[in-house]
């Protein structure tokens, strides 16, 4: 059915409106985001050791929650006062109904817990990932403890309350309390327990409903309000004890201030102390809307007394890709444009002018099924755009002035794209998922410039005759391919050793594949570093605040480096590191890094690019076993073995190692007091309790309850003081346990409810099994019984899909064997030109892995595209056995596909990368192809025709195909 031409251009003009109003109102991004499937369960029990949080915590809550099916991982960590357990579930689970099934197991476990724990706390959210927006708050009038009550009761909320904030983490300043300083002679004097102060000061600090009365026909509510408005109030307040008839006041027996919780965290930009803002995104959340949102709240929030600045912004990658796709396609396409106007006597094509406008037309088609999909509109339809136009003019040129294309022939070409990405199931279904969608959205494009191509032509052409233009179509006249070899002609020894050399050829490239890295994953391209500072486990914050700031000032040192932005905390420093943007030509940052930062033993320094955080950079592994002491005891050990391993750079424990501690054992067994009351009265004493909350300018602060300083510094003050009993009696703690020195962990890991321990090694294997295999064998005498190495289960899944690679290559081979074979109806054209074709497309995997060292996801769609490519090239063949005019049209496909990649080619910069890897690898086989493809051709023709007449002679198989 032919269309009215205003017909057609009303549709063509609606694709255009709906594209355009779609296109204002997407969430863009770079890649695909995989929606994790999991969740993370938080826990907080204020006060608790690492031991006592995982046995009274995490352990009753996975022993419940293991008995869920789809569960793939399981992995915990418990420290002081938090337990999280993170649950990954199959990528095809219903998270909504797992997410059910979850909270009623965790009300299950949470009955039985202790009252002073907090409520479980269920996120969807992958405790691995970096936060997406960094704020930092600074203020010459303001000191950095006001900024930090500021941004924990009013920015905190606020950016909280923007839609799609998932979490804001706050570095910096100090968190105030109100803290009740205890004199712990008056307390004994007075005969008063902390238990009573705590009584006293909870009993006074409510306000709750009593209930409903009536007054004159009026049902009213009655509220008792009970909270403190004033310090004073804490001051006066009376304390009664169980065994005393008398009344003290608070006032008498301890001091009542404003104060600050002991400094455990620290934001710095160049050295200077900041309040840092670490914003986290839920999945899926439109990150360019989310960062305008931000900076709209920062200029609203613009003050003379503050300055808040947005020092990362994840969004700008992303704006700042999409800029240089622009801007390089449009100086390529503008190249292309002039040199075949010169080219053709100042004269343009109408069909090239047709192209860039159908292009539009499906950036705007692609953006409206964004839109009404609610998916992120990344670089995968852009990809499938280009496929498609290059796709469409590679069949152009093979048909010439063809009217009538069979349509067998355009079917077949069609399911060629998406068919070929199938095979990408065995390395991840995800992957397949998102490569199957290139494939579809490419042949989208394809039959969209195929079907429309010639109606706009037609419109084009006529501004010619209404306005003069110099417009012409281009045909391209149908070409007669001569016989290349006689298919009758016999294998001759000269040509059988050629035939070798192919093979040989053939198999060093396989051999290639199989020994390169693959990382076949979608990966960030940023220029940004992310640096790391660990200490042993124990050092105190000032320590380490002290050696974060001497990496700091060597890093500024450094020539390009903008900023460097830190967030400290006890043991543990977090960098983002910034470059001018035009600071070119300082060599390895990564390695100059380590060069200006040496040796700051006994902390570990680590960098690394942001743009490697996706790829396999590292090799985790997991120690498994029965018990977390011997682990501590024997994976350092094996850590070290590792590093013994040739081919092993760099070690890294991804784990915290037990700290020195000071143990009361009790050895004096009263029957009035227990162990509880004990661990109570003197964790009290020494880090305070929590007993209640202030409210003060619609702030609410802790109120906490400690000994004053003078009364813990030392161990031997612990002895002298008096306790009370459950029954009210007081006892002396002197002689009721005993000090002795000791290790306590600081974490615990778990993995599917064992004991884990981890470590990474930066390695030059190319494969994570084998680099396991030796590292085993290095640590064999370290192992008890029972005990077990064995990859991270990331790193296990990207190693099985690695070592699958060249299988899907063959799968892909095969499946084009069958499908043309059925095609062509000849099993020997088939092998003949699947052959032919198997040469040039396993050598591309083969040239990159050997320039580049590895084999990434760019590599791996080009030449899938290339393969495509070149088998519609012989669909579109008047005689599909005479090819020796074939790189003919190759020539012409491969100028222009050159001539508009050739500015991304040369100035790829940010974002750009994995385009220029998908051009580079297309050019790379339509090369080959061009000098390879008809003697490979020659090569598979005769030993085809050989080995059938062999069969045939020997009477194995008796072969009757057609040929043509």
């Amino acid at each position: 059915m032919k269309l009215n031409p205003i017909t057609s251009w009303m549709i063509l003009s609606g694709i255009l409106v709906l594209g355009l109003a779609s296109s204002l109102s997407l969430s863009y991004g770079l890649f695909p985001t995989f929606k994790y499937p999991g969740f993370t369960i938080s826990v907080e029990y204020p006060g608790a050791d690492a031991e006592t949080v995982e046995s009274i915590i995490t352990v009753p809550i996975e022993e419940q929650i293991s008995g869920i099916g789809g569960i793939v991982e399981m992995r915990s960590y418990s420290e002081k006062g938090l337990s999280q357990i993170r649950i990954e579930f199959e990528s095809n689970s219903e998270m909504l109904m797992k997410g059910l099934e979850l909270r009623e197991k965790i009300e299950i476990a949470s009955a039985k817990f202790p009252k002073d724990s907090r409520k479980p706390l269920i996120l969807n959210y992958d405790p691995d990932e970096m936060p997406v927006l960094v704020l930092s708050l600074n203020s010459s009038q303001i000191s950095l403890k006001e900024l930090r009550t500021f941004a924990d009761n009013e920015l905190k909320k606020e950016i909280e309350g923007v839609e799609g904030i998932s979490k804001v983490s706050i570095s910096g300043g100090k968190i105030t309390e109100i803290l009740i300083s205890c004199d712990m002679q008056k307390l004994s004097g007075y005969g008063i327990n902390f238990s009573d102060l705590q009584r006293s000061v909870q009993g006074y600090n409510i306000n709750s409903t009593i209930g409903e009365v009536e007054a004159s026909g009026i049902l009213r509510k009655v509220r008792l309000t009970g909270k403190f408005e004033s310090l004073d109030e804490i001051r006066r307040l009376p304390i009664l004890g169980l065994n005393s008839n008398r009344i003290v006041l608070i006032k008498d027996v301890a001091d009542v201030t404003h104060s600050y919780r002991d400094e455990d965290s620290s934001s710095r930009i160049n050295g200077k102390e900041n309040i840092g803002l670490y914003i986290y995104v839920k999945h899926g959340a439109n990150v360019l809307r989310l960062s305008s949102e931000i900076q709209k709240l920062i200029e609203k929030r613009r003050s003379e007394e503050y300055h808040i600045r947005l020092i990362y912004d994840r969004a700008e990658a992303v704006g700042t890709t999409y800029q240089n796709i622009i801007f390089f396609s449009f100086i390529g396409l503008s190249t292309l444009l002039c040199l075949h106007y010169l080219k053709n006597k100042k004269e343009i094509s109408g069909s090239l002018i047709s192209v860039v406008i159908q292009s539009l037309l499906l950036f705007f088609i692609f953006s409206f099924l964004s839109f009404i999909r609610k998916k992120e509109f990344d670089l995968l339809p852009i990809i499938s755009i280009l496929v498609g136009v290059f796709y469409c003019l590679n069949l152009k040129k093979m048909t010439g002035k063809k009217k009538e294309i069979p349509r067998i022939d355009l079917i077949f070409s069609s399911i060629l794209l998406p068919g070929i990405f199938l095979t990408s199931y065995l390395h991840d279904p995800s992957l397949m998922k998102n490569l199957f969608e290139i494939g579809i959205l490419s042949t989208i494009s394809f039959l969209f410039i195929f079907y429309t191509g010639d109606f706009l032509t037609n419109s084009i052409n006529h501004l010619k005759v209404k306005y003069g233009f110099a417009l012409y179509s281009n045909p391209v006249g149908t070409i007669n391919y001569p016989i290349v070899v006689s298919p009758n002609e016999v294998l001759n020894k000269k040509e059988f050793i050629k035939f070798l050399l192919c093979l040989v050829l053939l198999l060093f490239s396989l051999h290639k594949i199989w020994s390169s890295k693959k990382e076949l994953f979608f990966n960030l391209e940023n220029d940004r570093i992310f640096g790391y500072i660990d200490l042993p486990s124990g050092t105190g914050f000032s320590f380490t605040n002290e050696t974060s700031q001497k990496v700091e000032d060597k890093i500024l040192t450094l020539k390009g480096v903008k900023e460097v932005i830190t967030q400290i905390s006890p043991s543990h420093a977090f960098l983002i590191i910034n470059y001018k943007t035009n600071s070119l030509f300082e060599g390895n940052r990564i390695e100059n890094l380590k060069k200006v930062v040496g040796d700051q033993n006994p902390a570990f320094c680590y960098f690394t690019q942001e743009s490697e955080m996706g790829r396999v950079q590292e090799i985790s592994m997991d120690v498994i076993g029965d018990s977390s002491e011997k682990l501590n005891a024997i994976v350092p050990e094996i850590a070290r073995s590792a590093g013994t391993v040739k081919g092993v750079k760099e070690v890294v424990m991804n784990f915290k190692s037990p700290r020195d501690e000071l143990r009361l054992e009790i050895n004096n067994r009263d029957n009035l007091i227990n162990s509880a009351e004990i661990g109570g009265f003197l964790k009290t004493i020494v880090q305070g309790a929590i007993v209640s909350r202030y409210t003060e300018e619609s702030r609410e602060t802790d109120i906490r309850i400690r000994s004053a300083k003078e009364y813990r510094q030392t161990e031997s003050q612990l002895n002298k003081y008096l306790i009370r009993s459950q029954f009210g009696k007081l006892a002396s703690l002197e002689g009721s346990y005993e000090p002795k020195e000791g290790k306590a962990p600081v974490k615990l890991y778990r993995k599917n409810k064992r004991p884990v321990l981890s470590f990474s090694v930066k390695t030059d294997f190319t494969s994570p099994s084998s680099a396991l295999l030796e590292i085993k064998k290095a640590a064999a005498s370290y192992l008890p019984e029972g005990y077990r190495i064995e990859l991270n289960d990331k790193i296990g899944r990207i190693s099985k899909s690695g070592s699958r690679f060249l299988l899907s290559v063959f799968l892909n081979l095969a499946i084009l064997f069958f499908a043309f074979a059925s095609y062509s109806e000849s099993l020997t054209l088939a092998l003949k030109h699947v052959f032919s074709i198997s040469i040039i497309y396993i050598s591309t995997f083969a040239i990159s892995a050997f320039a580049e060292g590895k084999i990434d996801l760019g590599n791996y769609i080009g030449s899938n595209i290339c393969l495509v490519f070149l088998f519609s090239h012989i669909i579109f063949l008047t005689d599909k056995e005479n090819i020796s005019l074939y790189t003919e049209k190759i020539d012409e496909l491969l100028k222009w596909i050159f001539l508009f990649s050739l500015p991304l080619l040369i100035f790829a910069r940010q974002g750009g990368e994995f385009l220029r890897n998908i051009e580079l690898q297309l050019l790379l086989g339509l090369t080959l192809a061009k000098f390879l493809l008809v003697p490979s051709f020659n090569f598979s023709n005769r030993l085809v025709e050989w080995l059938v007449k062999e069969f045939n002679r020997r009477n194995v198989i008796k072969f009757q195909f057609r040929t043509k």
